[in-house]
């Protein structure tokens, strides 16, 4: 082979290198892309995971929250029909309390006429007592 020909293979054989090198620069610059890509991904979704467990925490922590709540208006409305209850029973003593009033003064008013009723009869028995005592009184001058 003559020189010239070497060179031009040389030559081709150099430019080939250098091709398969600046393929090798690019490959290794998509390579650390893709590292880079990957690591950013990686953190990305480290991130998403912890953002999923804190989302995960406050709902149960609401759940919570919800119970709570629910078991508190519970409490409330037991509270609420015992008051209710109360009322209720303070109302009927009342009126039981009323109805017993209403006797008591029936009883009384009744008894209070009973007793004005004696002293009428007393005073017309006194009445009837003094005009006897008067009626033998002056029988008994009479008869002096």
């Amino acid at each position: 082979m003559d020189w010239s020909r070497r060179r031009r293979h040389w030559k081709k054989i150099s430019a080939g290198l250098s091709e398969i090198e600046a393929g090798q620069e690019q490959m290794q610059t998509g390579l650390t892309q893709m590292e880079s890509y990957i690591s950013s991904g990686e953190f990305q979704l480290q991130a998403a995971r912890e953002q999923l467990e804190s989302g995960k925490n406050q709902i149960l922590s609401g759940q919570r929250q919800i119970e709570d709540a629910k078991k508190r208006i519970a409490d409330g409305e037991e509270q609420i029909q015992a008051g209710i209850k109360q009322i209720q029973d303070g109302e009927t003593g009342l009126a039981d309390g009323w109805i017993e009033y209403q006797d008591g003064e029936r009883q009384a008013n009744a008894e209070i006429a009973d007793g004005e009723a004696q002293i009428a009869d007393a005073k017309v028995q006194l009445a009837d007592a003094k005009k006897e005592i008067e009626q033998i009184e002056k029988a008994d001058l009479v008869y002096l």
